[in-house]
C-alpha cells in the first residue's frame, strides 16, 4: 500500500487552492461584500477575516496559475486528489500525486509563493 507524504506547505496552498476553487464568486448576482459602508480607520467584527479571505484568495489565484503551468500530469494529478477529477492517465494515481506536490512546491518556491 502507498502512503502519500505530500509536503505540509504544497497540502495548504493546495488546500487553499481546492477551497477558492469550489467557493462560487458571486451570491445571488452582486459580491459578499461592499466597498460603500466602509468608514475610514473604523473596523467591523469581521475586518480580519475579510482580509484572511483577500489574501487567501489572492494565494489561491497565484496557485491558479502555477498549476495551469505545470506538466499535464502533475495538473491531473492534482486535479484528482484535490478537486475529486478522474485520474485518467496511465500508471498509479498516488505516485503522480506525489510528484506532483513535491514538483509543486519547488515551482511555487521557485515564483515565491512558498516558502
Amino acid at each position: 500500500m502507498f502512503e502519500l507524504q505530500i509536503p505540509a506547505e504544497s497540502n495548504r496552498l493546495l488546500h487553499t487552492w481546492a477551497r477558492w476553487h469550489h467557493e462560487e464568486s458571486y451570491s445571488k448576482g452582486y459580491p459578499k461584500r461592499s466597498p460603500l459602508f466602509a468608514t475610514g480607520g473604523s473596523s467591523s467584527v469581521d475586518a480580519f477575516a475579510h482580509l484572511c479571505e483577500e489574501s487567501d484568495s489572492q494565494t489561491a489565484k497565484s496557485v491558479d496559475a502555477l498549476i495551469d503551468n505545470l506538466p499535464l500530469r502533475d495538473r491531473a494529478a492534482i486535479y484528482y486528489h484535490y478537486l475529486g477529477s478522474i485520474w485518467r492517465e496511465p500508471g498509479d494515481p498516488f505516485q503522480a500525486v506525489q510528484d506532483a506536490t513535491e514538483h509543486f512546491l519547488t515551482v511555487a518556491r521557485e515564483k515565491g509563493i512558498a516558502i
